[in-house]
């Protein structure tokens, strides 16, 4: 899990920087792999969040979810 997450921090990192000639997509690159391989599947896996979810989260911490 921890280098699941330690590349997808340093390639989300690259991703949002304006100059990207050094770290994980060069790296990427040099080894033969294009843009392509690179990919946000963040709304393929992720949904909305539950109204049921959201109320068990409230009831449980005490802490209101802002956006509701």
């Amino acid at each position: 899990m921890y280098l699941a997450h330690s590349v997808a921090t340093n390639v989300a990192r690259e991703v949002r920087r304006e100059r990207r000639q050094r770290g994980m997509l060069k790296a990427l690159a040099d080894r033969g792999y294009d843009k392509s391989c690179v990919t946000d599947v963040t709304p393929y896996v992720l949904g909305p969040i539950s109204a049921e979810s959201l109320a068990r989260y409230e009831r449980e911490t005490g802490i209101a979810v802002p956006w509701r």
